[in-house]
């Protein structure tokens, strides 16, 4: 049986672990290793480490202390990825899989590369989505290329042959827990299935309860946990423990204390 999976995500700026709201303010959040360590040990199905500083190039100080945090659970990285060459460097530093957003739009080519060499199961889309008053837009296009894409566009133009799931972000409501916008896993599973063959991670202000809700969905593959893993000890854990508890949920991964 394919497990659905709880993951953590850490958010890096300049090297630095920090908490982020809706990924425009930013507090320093500790140390970038002894967060991976307690996630490791909190039973995370899968770590997201997602570097948004504006830069072109994978932060060799921040791939030098995922390394030296030896941890077992499994890693996915994204910012800054440009080549191939990236992944070579990321995948002798422990990285699993990647997270590509701007390669999706800005250099097909080189994220078929990519592909080649690590193949889709490891390459996550990812579609930071952006309510802008009206409608759900891609936060991506809107902010560099000041160009209005709908949600439904945006999944309608990619590539599916080149990655293996989304994971779609609540950009508005990155950070605040329990704020996730329902209306986008709506819209999500309301497009066509001819266009949606992949299936989902959701992340960006979700709580036990809505993930419980989004878990239950045959097109969700797992849900993803931000700053309230550096807010409260044994987050992941206690999660995935209520969930287990208060639903039917048997497709969640089971853990030994």
């Amino acid at each position: 049986m394919a497990y659905k999976r709880i993951l953590a995500t850490l958010i890096v700026k300049d090297d630095m672990l920090v908490k982020s709201y809706g990924f425009k303010f930013w507090r320093p959040a500790g140390s970038i290793s002894t967060a991976l360590k307690n996630l490791d040990r909190w039973k995370a199905d899968e770590i997201v480490i997602i570097d948004i500083t504006s830069k072109n190039y994978v932060s060799p100080k921040l791939l030098s202390e995922i390394k030296a945090s030896k941890i077992t659970t499994p890693i996915t990285y994204g910012g800054g990825i440009r080549n191939a060459e990236d992944i070579k460097v990321l995948l002798n530093s422990g990285i699993d899989r990647i997270l590509v957003e701007s390669l999706l739009f800005k250099d097909q080519k080189a994220l078929f590369e990519i592909n080649k060499i690590i193949g889709s199961q490891a390459i996550v889309a990812s579609l930071p989505i952006y309510f802008d008053g009206t409608n759900f837009i891609s936060w991506h296009h809107l902010k560099f290329y000041n160009q209005i894409l709908f949600f439904d566009e945006l999944i309608k133009s990619l590539d599916k042959s080149l990655f293996s799931e989304y994971l779609i972000i609540d950009v508005n409501n990155e950070g605040f827990e329990g704020k996730f916008s329902m209306k986008i896993f709506d819209l999500f599973n309301s497009i066509d299935k001819c266009f949606t063959k992949h299936k989902s991670i959701y992340f960006g202000g979700l709580d036990k309860l809505l993930a419980n809700i989004i878990l239950e969905n045959l097109s969700t593959s797992g849900v993803a946990f931000g700053n309230i893993n550096l807010e409260r000890e044994l987050t992941v854990q206690n999660i995935r423990i209520d969930i287990l508890k208060a639903s039917s949920q048997n497709n969640l991964r089971k853990i030994r204390l």
